[in-house]
């Protein structure tokens, strides 16, 4: 997962994740892309990330013919958040708890 944050609030966050393609093939896996920008603002001790464009993707490692690629809706999704030491940490509900570190 990566996320940058430009100085006048405009971001961009790929998210990579992966899990069993089916309880039959424990060696195929479902890979998944989450490609989201837009612009970010806080709000009190959260920050509001605007999503206006994106894209999902995903594809089976074992049958390409099992691949989907379409746009993402816009949504706006909040988090509490922490900065600390140069790493920014962000937290929801459902175990949600990712830090991010400068660079």
């Amino acid at each position: 997962m990566s996320l940058v944050i430009k100085p006048d609030g405009a971001f961009t966050w790929t998210i990579d994740k992966s899990r069993p393609a089916s309880a039959q093939s424990a060696d195929c896996k479902l890979l998944i892309r989450e490609e989201k920008s837009g612009r970010v603002r806080a709000e009190g001790d959260r920050l509001v990330f605007d999503v206006t464009a994106g894209v999902q993707s995903s594809r089976d490692s074992c049958d390409p013919a099992k691949s989907s690629r379409g746009p993402k809706a816009a949504a706006s999704e909040s988090y509490g958040f922490r900065l600390s030491g140069g790493a920014l940490n962000l937290t929801a509900a459902g175990g949600v708890n990712w830090t991010f570190k400068g660079g």
